[in-house]
Order: C-alpha cells, then structure tokens, then sequence
C-alpha cells in the first residue's frame, strides 16, 4: 500500500529575478549557487502539496509527497523502464552537490474518485503558496494545511493504491535508490526516518496524465535506396502511400516519410509475434525488430546515435523538417501506448522498449524542492 510522507517544501523567491524562464532553464546547472543566495524558502512545517499546470491541453492535478524508497525496491513502485548506470553516476553526483531533489519523479495509479475529489474541494477553498508561468504553462501549488485533510489523503493512498507506476524519473528513483543504500550502510545509527530513505514524487492519477508517442528520425537508409528500401519493407508490412500525414490511428498502425513521401504501414500476419512478452506485442517493438534492426541496420537504440526521438506534441512537422535536412533519412510516426499496456508490462516485470513514451504533464527543475536537512 502506497504510504505517502510529508516534507518540508522549499520555493524559490522569484520576486527578486529579472529572468524567470531563464533561472527555471538553468536550475537544473546553477542549483547549488541559487542556494547559497538564498534564493529559496524553506516551509516552517512538513505538509502536502497539491499541484496543477495548466497548459494547453488541459489542467493536470496531482499531489506532491515523499515516498519511502523501500516501496520502490520492494515492487510496490513500479518500473518500466532499464536505466543506464552512466547516468546514474552523474546523478549520484548531483545529488551530493546540491543536497536536494530539485524535480519530483512523476508517478501514477488507477483513478481514484475520492482522491481526485479532495484535492479539487482542497484547491477550491484556499490561495496556492506558489505561482508561476514557465515553458507554455502556468503551475500553481497549494499547501494541504488541515490536519484531518492530511490524515484523509494519507488513508486513501493506503487504502486504495497497492501500486505506482513510474511515469518520468526512472534515473531519479535508481539514483535514490542507490545513495539510500550506501548512506543506510555507513549510518549505524539507522532508523528509516533519515531524508535519504525518501523520494520526492508527484501523484497523479490515471485520468490526470496523458501518453504520447515517441516519433522515430533514422538517418541511414543502410545502403538502401528509397525505392529499394520500400521493397524490403513490403515483404514484413502492408504499404500503401497516403497523400497526407500518416498520424496512426490503431495499435499497430505506423506512418512512414520518405523521399517527401507519407506511407502507412500495418505488419504482416508473418511479422507479428506469436507468443512471447506482453513488450513484444507493443508496435514499436515491432518495428524495432522488423524495420529498425533487420533492415535499418541498427542494433542498440538505446545508444545509436542515427537515430532521433521526435516527442508526439510536436506533431508530424517536426518529423518532415529533421528528415528534410537528411537526404539519407527516414521518419515514423507512432500510436501512442495505452497506459494500461504500459501498467501491465510493468506489473509483469517486462521492460518497454526504449523512448516508448511522452508523459504530459512534465515536471520541472527547481520549483519545488526538498532539501536535504
């Protein structure tokens, strides 16, 4: 059961910053010098907090709580995704430098009405603590200061959230994971209550999140020609040329820009899988085994550099303009995952293929903070 944990929030005093985009864009570098000048204050006393951006596909709401690590190395916080330990030694780094988790990881679950009702009747009748306006979206937070609320939110995450996944912040909940057991070792004085067994997280349910797809540019053709390498593709998939943007509109449909050209694809009876993981299954694992590695030519797409991840917001445009500028380039477009594919790999302890999915809303550096004090 998901025990959520209040902390003391810290904020940053922006009245005194010329440059709000640019002290948010830079926070991520600049976080420790923004602490020694005293830029942030720190919350008297240890609270929830609920938070909203607004942007232009909506209002997402969702709740800002610690969370023990030890839920996440137990299962109970679940992972869809291989983290790379290269990062993780950067992070690590990090950590240690600014004696803070300066962005929340981004977890979700299952609707739950009651949840969802009082964080609305909670923002309703009181003033946010915190405002701003940053990369096409307003933020706004709010302190949960009634102590029946707080015991209330407490239960109902215990009562009804057996699960969460991870929707953003899989490095950043490796990176906790580790630091918590090297600082657990070397404390022999250990209680569990230390700030290190926590991970800072926002909550949000299921109907609070959206899944995009992630968009392929890969710039080699490996030795193919645009007309040999629709030949080839022919033979695993269905191609037929469209006229206008092929924006997938089922499962395994997938668009194709070549040659100034859109195709759609669908596979072939032979290429679909015949057993195997529930991953398997997915369209882009597919693709990446069919297309990308058996014709393309590319093996690792986790660490291939010719080949480019294109967020869904940014449309099919953003695909016809990177393939544009290669003329031995070729574009993808996607169905989005459906989160409930994406919570059953995880449940089944599976692991998405990689820049699978775009979660909106995303969270940002340096807004809320938890120190580590």
């Amino acid at each position: 059961m998901a025990k959520i944990q209040l902390f003391n929030a810290s904020f940053p005093k922006l009245e005194g910053i010329p440059d709000v985009p640019d002290f948010f864009k830079n926070a991520k570098y600049l976080f420790p010098e923004y602490l020694s000048r005293k830029i942030y204050s720190r919350s008297k006393r240890p609270g929830f907090y609920i938070y909203e951006q607004e942007n232009a596909l909506g209002a997402h709401v969702g709740l800002i709580a610690l969370i023990h690590i030890e839920d996440y190395l137990k299962g109970k916080v679940v992972k869809h995704e291989l983290t790379l330990s290269t990062k993780e030694e950067i992070m690590l780094g990090l950590l240690d430098e600014r004696k803070a988790m300066i962005k929340p990881t981004v977890l979700t679950y299952p609707h739950v009405p009651a949840i969802l009702d009082l964080l609305m009747k909670i923002k309703k009748e009181s003033d946010p603590v915190f405002t701003t306006h940053f990369s096409k979206a307003m933020h706004r937070y709010w302190e949960v200061k009634d102590g029946q609320a707080v015991k209330k939110l407490t239960k109902l995450f215990r009562n009804h959230i057996p699960l969460t996944y991870i929707g953003d912040g899989h490095h950043r909940a490796a990176t906790t994971a580790i630091r918590y057991h090297e600082l657990k070792a070397a404390n022999p004085n250990h209680t569990g209550n230390e700030y290190y067994n926590y991970l800072l997280s926002t909550f949000f349910d299921t109907s609070q999140l959206k899944i995009y797809e992630f968009n392929r540019v890969v710039t080699t053709l490996n030795s193919h020609n645009p007309e040999s390498l629709k030949k080839r593709i022919s033979k695993k998939f269905h191609l037929h040329e469209s006229f206008e943007p092929v924006k997938p509109d089922a499962p395994y449909d997938i668009g194709m820009y070549l040659d100034n050209k859109w195709y759609r694809l669908s596979p072939k009876k032979k290429s679909m899988p015949k057993n195997g993981s529930l991953s398997d299954q997915l369209s882009i694992s597919i693709w990446n085994k069919e297309i990308l590695t058996d014709i393309l030519g590319i093996e690792d797409p986790r660490s291939d550099t010719r080949i480019q991840y294109v967020e869904g917001p940014k449309g099919l445009d953003a695909i016809m303009k990177r393939v544009g500028k290669n003329s031995f380039a070729v574009g993808f477009s996607f169905y989005p995952v459906d989160l409930e594919d994406l919570m059953a790999v995880g449940r089944a302890g599976e692991i998405m293929p990689p820049k699978s999915t775009w979660f909106v809303p995303r969270m940002f550096n340096g807004m809320i903070v938890h120190e580590f004090k």
